[in-house]
């Protein structure tokens, strides 16, 4: 029971739960040969057996050519998934030349982080590629095995197979699959997570199933023990029918004729235990035959064994139902015994002669057993050899792919035997199917099917390829904004070149302002000489006048005063407005030629720290032109505020006779006005420093 459940799962399973991830892996095709396995065919050892043993040749003909056309699909389906991966690694090979050719080309920092996390998804997203394709030939390997004891038990189950009419229930199930998988397809990518959850569920399952099998197997070995112990109990009960008989024969001889009676009764109860046990004896008989010819069968059929045997335990209570009536036959029959009192002794003989041949048969039942067991130990040996091969073939698989990792040169030569080993069994599978060529009829249709669903890989396969256009695109698109990267970067370049330019000539500036500063102090030393000899003549001349003419001469003097005065101060402004003009000149400098550069310098440190001492400057300079020029050429103006040191009419607001107020303030004025120059030049000198 546990056996025919276990497999009547795994089919399930194929049908079901295996259609939602190998249906949906463009690689796999698993659904398709899971489904050619029929639910119907698998049938609980609960059902009773069919009466005839063996199927005819024709439909082992036609079974056997259906195991072969799903060998040869999984042989396909393992080349596919060989070459599926050998495009994913010329893929990632691609996209890794492509990644150091990227990383050759941007070497500019801001793109640099943007393309190594592009790179990095791309090589995440092939890891994962390479980590479903892994997956996916684990679950090939799972189904193969599944595959593999599936057809096992199908040829185990020969004699329950259905015939033509539920192959093409089975095909119209196989369309509405491949329908069913079309419509996954397209939802590979959403599928992803869910896919690795039943993977897992699969792993258990797969688990699962491998301890249902071991229970199966202990469960035979537990029926053949009990047929063992049924035996034994058949010789025990041979050899007190042996005893019961001798001593009926000398409990006859040794009685009296008046005794006979009592003998007679003695007799019939002794001849219904001896009739049970000969009922019971001849069931055991039959049932042991019965067990012989299903242990016979079961060598061919190993699937039937479960049910044979439940079938003979059947057979045994049905012998029993019968060893009741019989009961009751011989209590109706011993009513008649007294009239065959006579022939009891002759029947006797009979009953020992048969009880002969029980013992002789019985010991044929012996070696028949024994020989049974070492069959079964040898199919079990058999079994557990396949097993053996089993999981080295998985072991060696799951190798290949853990070198995969490692050696993609290994993994194709390991590829290369794994199509010779394909190559030879196609070999083998042509050969035999030169011998079954009356049953490639009925497999046609299994081929069209096949072929639609190649057909179907190519498209899947297609839009592979278009995929991985639309990738090269996206790859060229990312060179053409890396080329325009590269001239932005050139163009900056330029622009840092255009400012070292600029620089230079701003030192230049400073050179000649330096130079001028020089010239401005030799100016200022002469004007200062001249002052003080015009201030010695003037104050001669002021003694050696008369009282008379001092009003006239005062106004001479206050002209020639206001004359040396305009021409100091115009001496003097005319330089400063030179040393204003080339700060003009150097601020104007500064600034860009091209208002895109200055678009592109928006924001930066000389934005920041320049303009608002470039805005004081040019106060500064207008005021000091403006106060200049005024008061320069405006004696007789008044100044702009109270605090102006540079004016050199401040002395004006006084009257025009006070004489001696000019000389006294004269010198002062002169002294503060050359501080004053002094402090404005070396604060713009300060400040072109600082904007340097």
């Amino acid at each position: 029971m546990l056996r025919a459940k276990s497999r009547s799962g795994s089919v399930d399973l194929g049908h079901k739960k295996h259609s939602s991830i190998f249906s949906r892996s463009k690689l796999c095709r698993g659904d398709a040969i899971g489904s050619q396995i029929d639910s119907k065919a698998l049938v609980s050892a609960n059902n009773k057996p069919t009466k005839a043993p063996y199927l005819p040749e024709e439909k082992r003909i036609s079974r056997d050519m259906i195991m072969q056309g799903q060998m040869e699909q999984l042989v396909d389906e393992l080349n596919r998934t060989k070459e599926d991966l050998d495009v994913a690694e010329g893929e990632k090979e691609r996209l890794v030349g492509e990644i150091k050719k990227m990383k050759q080309a941007g070497k500019v920092e801001a793109m640099r982080v943007s393309e190594a996390n592009e790179l990095k998804a791309e090589v995440r997203s092939l890891k994962e590629l390479l980590s479903n394709s892994k997956d996916e030939l684990k679950q090939k390997d799972g189904k193969i095995k599944s595959l593999e004891v599936e057809l096992e038990n199908v040829k185990k189950l020969e004699t329950e197979l259905a015939g033509r009419d539920t192959l093409t229930e089975r095909l119209r199930e196989e369309l509405n699959n491949v329908r069913e998988s079309e419509s996954c397809v397209a939802d590979l990518s959403a599928d992803n997570k869910r896919r690795i959850m039943e993977l897992e569920e699969e792993v258990e399952r797969g688990k699962i199933s491998e301890r249902k099998m071991l229970e199966s197997f202990q469960h035979q070995t537990k029926l053949l023990e009990e047929t063992k112990i049924e035996l034994e109990e058949a010789k025990l009960e041979l050899a007190t029918l042996q005893k019961g008989g001798n001593r009926d024969v000398n409990e006859s001889s040794k009685k009296n004729v008046v005794q006979s009676t009592e003998a007679v009764e003695n007799l019939k109860s002794e001849l219904q235990l001896a009739r049970d046990q000969l009922g019971q004896a001849l069931d055991s008989e039959k049932t042991a035959q019965m067990k012989i010819g299903s242990l016979q069968d079961e060598l061919v059929l190993i699937n039937n064994e479960l049910g044979s045997v439940k079938n003979e335990l059947k057979q045994a209570t049905g012998a029993e139902e019968t060893s009741k009536k019989a009961m009751d036959e011989l209590a109706i029959a011993l009513k008649e015994v007294a009239t065959e009192s006579n022939q009891v002794k002759g029947k006797l003989q009979g009953t020992v002669l048969e009880l002969e041949n029980v013992k002789k048969e019985s010991e044929q039942f012996k070696d028949m057993v024994g020989s049974t067991e070492e069959k079964y130990q040898e199919l079990l040996d058999e079994a557990k050899k396949e097993t053996e091969l089993y999981r080295n073939i998985a072991d060696r698989l799951r190798l290949e792919a853990e070198e995969t990792l490692l050696a993609w040169n290994g993994k194709e030569m390991g590829f290369v035997k794994c199509i010779k080993t394909t190559e030879d069994e196609k070999a083998v599978v042509q050969h035999e199917k030169a011998k079954l060529v009356e049953a490639l009829k009925a497999a046609e249709t299994l081929t069209r099917s096949a072929r639609e669903e190649n057909f179907k890989l190519r498209d899947i396969l297609k839009q592979a390829i278009n995929e991985a256009n639309a990738s090269k695109a996206a790859a060229s698109i990312a060179r053409d904004e890396n080329s325009l990267l590269k001239d932005s970067l050139s163009e900056k370049d330029e622009e840092l070149l255009n400012i070292h330019k600029e620089n230079e000539r701003l030192r230049i500036n400073e050179v000649a302002a330096k130079e001028n500063l020089k010239e401005f102090k030799r100016l200022l030393s002469s004007a200062s000489m001249e002052c003080k000899a015009d201030n010695k003549e003037m104050n001669a001349n002021l003694k050696s006048s008369s009282s008379d003419d001092e009003h006239n001469k005062e106004v001479d003097n206050e002209n020639e005063v206001e004359e040396n005065g305009e021409k100091r101060t115009f001496s003097f402004d005319l330089d400063e407005l030179n040393v204003l003009d080339d700060q003009d000149s150097a601020e104007e400098g500064i600034k860009p030629e091209d208002p895109e550069k200055e678009e592109a310098l928006k924001g930066s440190i000389f934005d920041s720290a320049e303009e608002p001492t470039r805005q004081e400057d040019r106060a500064k300079a207008e005021v000091l032109k403006s106060s200049n020029f005024d008061s320069f050429y405006s004696p007789k103006s008044e100044p702009h505020s109270p605090t102006d040191i540079g004016t050199p009419n401040s002395e004006d607001h006084g009257s025009v006779d006070s004489h001696h107020l000019y000389d006294s303030n004269s010198d002062s004025n002169n002294c503060r006005r050359k501080k004053a120059l002094f402090r404005r030049v070396s604060d713009i000198i300060m400040k072109k420093k600082t904007i340097q």
